[in-house]
């Protein structure tokens, strides 16, 4: 017997401002992915399903480098995802104010492989995994990061230390899916914000029809970081999806389960993962059988959220209002075209 699992998955989101769609003259913006949203959520049956976001919401954008970010609090309220991850520019304005940022949100974030070292647990205002129970199944979440972007980040906090994902990713395997423990996972779901999204879900066998099994690590990887769209090959039926296309770097993908859904509330990922009992003597309870899923592109002619729209629009008028204040005045000429500042 099979069980469903729906699911939803977005990541890397910039600018609530009207946008241009690359390669039209066409205009939508976040106001439309909303509405997207909760229509998908909608067909949910009994309502059963899961939001998943792998991280980047806070910045960079014209908008952020006024508020610090604070504006995207309320967007993302209103989108509401179950569970994210932090990814890098999280941390542009430095880790005090992402806190600040983190705990006016209304749905938890993720950290699974930083952990302070002032005291032996995930830095404050995340968590290091996080456990749901939909369609009768219960299922873990976690949230990995690279090392490489942390040395991006230019106030990253020295008690900061940083975790192999493989190694937290096997960790939390074993936890989660303990049969005489306290979470007793039917799946473990990684949330990823890295660029070796293939070695990792080789690491941790996220394989289709029970490839992975007999080992600890996760069914399927959610990545962001590289604004890319990708599915990976384990995955058979993905509408409006090129499984022809080839993808510079995803030459080791020999049938892996990876989601990586684009960029800047310009896609969105809808899928059904069937799920059965794995084989006898396995290490993990439940494996995905199949995976169907559909690439939702957002065009211009879609329908808009009303309650998104009035709720960026003040913010908007804000931002337009801080703009347009001079920042100083020159006594003499200043050319500021970028081929001469």
């Amino acid at each position: 017997m099979s069980t469903i699992l729906s699911l939803i998955h977005f990541n890397d989101v910039y600018h609530v401002t009207p946008q241009r769609v690359p390669g039209t003259s066409t205009m939508i913006d976040v106001t439309q992915f909303a509405a997207l949203l909760d229509t998908l959520k909608s067909r949910w049956p009994g309502g059963q399903g899961l939001v998943l976001f792998s991280g980047d919401a806070f910045s960079p954008s014209v908008e952020s480098s006024v508020t610090r970010g604070s504006h995207m609090v309320p967007v993302m309220n209103q989108l509401m995802p179950d569970i994210s991850l932090t990814g890098n520019h999280e941390f542009d304005f430095g880790y005090p104010h992402l806190l600040k940022l983190l705990e006016a949100c209304k749905f938890p974030w993720l950290l699974s492989n930083i952990v302070d070292t002032e005291t032996g647990q995930p830095p404050k205002g995340v968590e290091r995994f996080k456990v749901f129970e939909r369609s009768g199944l219960r299922v873990g979440i976690i949230g990995v990061v690279e090392l490489e972007w942390i040395a991006t980040v230019g106030s990253w906090p020295p008690n900061f230390k940083y975790q192999p994902m493989q190694d937290v990713g096997i960790e939390l395997s074993k936890l989660l899916r303990d049969p005489a423990g306290e979470h007793r996972c039917d799946l473990v779901l990684a949330l990823t914000h890295a660029r070796q999204d293939i070695t990792l879900a080789k690491q941790l066998g996220a394989l289709p029809n029970g490839g992975g099994a007999s080992q600890h690590g996760v069914d399927i990887t959610f990545g962001g970081h590289d604004h890319m769209y990708y599915i990976g090959r384990g995955i058979k039926e993905w509408e409006n999806y090129d499984f022809n296309k080839q993808e510079l770097g995803a030459e080791g993908d020999d049938g892996l389960l990876i989601v990586k859904s684009g960029t800047d509330f310009r896609d969105l990922s809808s899928m059904e993962v069937e799920v059965i009992d794995a084989p006898e003597g396995s290490v993990r309870k439940k494996i995905v059988k199949s995976i169907k899923g559909n690439h939702h592109i957002v065009t211009h002619d879609m329908p808009a959220s009303e309650s998104m729209q009035q709720l960026i629009q003040p913010l908007l008028d804000d931002v337009s209002s801080t703009l347009k204040k001079p920042a100083c005045k020159a006594l003499t000429p200043f050319d500021c075209r970028s081929s001469i500042v």
